[in-house]
């Protein structure tokens, strides 16, 4: 993928979701019925934009940091006490109005090792594992952060160099 494809993709991404901004700040009161296709239009945006996280992967290869001392999988494990830190404190403060000020503390600490696993090397097999495994927590299934790429394709290319050859079927 050039440079200019890239660009162009990127130009695309942007207008869809201009598009869907538009959509959702209208006053017409009908979201339910157009978020059925607001969603498919926003799985194409990210779409796209994977597609150029890609192209950009293949022309600039990230250095990444080794992490060491503390591999992925123990900056995982350390990033899931957080977020059970982070869940008691809200279950205990649930109908207060303002956020206790050490809740975003925890939230920040909690995104600064979501940026350090995902820009890890896994070295073992355990650490491939928590960089995926981190990757399925930290989205609950709906949330889609642009760190997710980084760490599938370190998994990917430490599977490959392990493996010799690595089958993607799209």
């Amino acid at each position: 993928m050039t440079v200019s494809s890239m660009l162009a993709k990127a130009y695309r991404a942007n207008n869809i979701l201009i598009t869907c901004g538009l959509s959702l700040e209208s006053d017409t009161g009908s979201f339910e019925a157009h978020a059925p296709s607001i969603a498919d239009t926003l799985k194409s945006a990210t779409d796209i934009v994977g597609e150029i996280i890609d192209g950009l992967d293949t022309l600039v290869p990230a250095k990444r940091p080794s992490c060491e001392p503390h591999g992925p999988a123990m900056l995982f494990d350390r990033w899931k006490a957080l977020r059970a830190s982070q869940k008691a404190i809200a279950a205990s403060h649930l109908g207060s109005p303002d956020n206790p000020p050490e809740l975003d503390q925890l939230e920040s600490q909690s995104e600064a090792l979501s940026q350090q696993i995902a820009r890890c090397v896994p070295k073992t097999d355990t650490d491939a594992a928590a960089m995926l495994e981190w990757c399925i927590q930290d989205s609950n299934g709906a949330i889609l952060s642009d760190l997710y790429p980084q760490a599938q394709r370190a998994v990917i290319d430490y599977l490959t160099s392990k493996g010799g050859s690595l089958s993607l079927v799209a």
